[in-house]
């Protein structure tokens, strides 16, 4: 079998390289998943040409990039035992989509909400709150 790499550097990959397995592409590199240190690559983003499906492909299973090429240790048939890669929310969705929340409800619900009040979990408004201390 073949020795596969120890660790693939950010700067060796980039979106839009092909994806070669036993000899056939099999898709192009889409995005990167990084390990922590920021620095190495730690799976493949790809979407296969055959059915579409984006994949993470680990690290372990390149054998090495040639000419402008990512060259698999693994056949497609390991390929097709990988689940399909659906992504984590983007930090650019969460900046936006957090914020109008928030902005979306009064600051005494946000409150209520932090709190655990539970007329807030039964979804009662902040004045009929107040109204129900009253009684």
């Amino acid at each position: 079998m073949e020795r596969m790499v120890d660790h693939v550097e950010l700067e060796t990959i980039r979106p839009g390289m092909a994806v070669v397995s036993n000899g056939h592409e099999i898709g192009r590199v889409e995005d990167l998943i990084l390990q922590p240190d920021r620095l190495h690559v730690l799976r493949l983003i790809t979407r296969r040409t055959s059915t579409g499906q984006r994949i993470a492909i680990p690290i372990d299973w390149v054998r090495g990039i040639q000419d402008g090429r990512v060259m698999l240790l693994v056949r497609e048939r390991e390929l097709d035992l990988l689940p399909k890669y659906t992504p984590a929310v983007s930090v650019p969705t969460l900046r936006t989509s957090i914020p109008r929340t928030l902005d979306s409800q009064s600051a005494t619900e946000r409150i209520a909400a932090a709190s655990g009040d539970p007329l807030h979990l039964l979804g009662l408004p902040a004045r009929r709150r107040s109204e129900s201390a009253g009684d």
